[in-house]
């Protein structure tokens, strides 16, 4: 049936999809159902076309030209994705360049901090090094001194035994 440019078709218990010329859309508004529910009834149909607007009768357009409309419509969905999949990519490395950069600024502002807390802890680290040294070189002293005391000790307990408390 042909009401208004548009050609309605009416198939029991089949979905079809049905492109009318862009003329005839130009003011119908395009809306998309669930395809598990059933197709209205026939009159309903009807009269859903009868409040569509009138526009011209179109001639009836042979097959080359309608493989040769949707060819040229599925070329222009084909180059619609590709330049909508060449912006993503543009955004995506935007965004990586934008992450790096971001990356970038954080691990320099870390390094920075890091630095920081190793002079102060560096600070801290080098008093308590010192400290440390000068313990050591306190306790070399010392036993230097407690050598010296254990051989003067042992000279005087010699002294004092006598011959006989000499080892042999």
């Amino acid at each position: 049936m042909v009401k208004g440019g548009v050609s309605y078709h009416i198939f029991e218990n089949q979905h079809c999809l049905i492109i009318p010329s862009e003329s005839a859309c130009s003011n119908i508004p395009l809306s998309f159902t669930n395809p598990t529910q059933e197709f209205p009834q026939t009159s309903m149909l009807q009269a859903s076309a009868q409040q569509m607007p009138q526009t011209q009768q179109m001639p009836p357009m042979s097959n080359s030209v309608n493989r040769e409309i949707l060819n040229q419509r599925t070329q222009q969905l084909i180059d619609d994705i590709n330049a909508k999949r060449k912006r993503d990519t543009t955004l995506l490395a935007d965004f990586k360049k934008a992450m790096e950069l971001q990356a970038s600024s954080s691990y320099e502002g870390l390094e920075q901090a890091m630095f920081q807390m190793y002079e102060g802890n560096g600070k801290a680290i080098q008093e308590k090094l010192q400290e440390l040294f000068a313990t050591l070189d306190r306790i070399s002293t010392l036993e230097m001194e407690l050598e010296q005391f254990k051989t003067s000790l042992g000279a005087l307990y010699s002294e004092i035994q006598g011959p006989a408390a000499r080892p042999t």
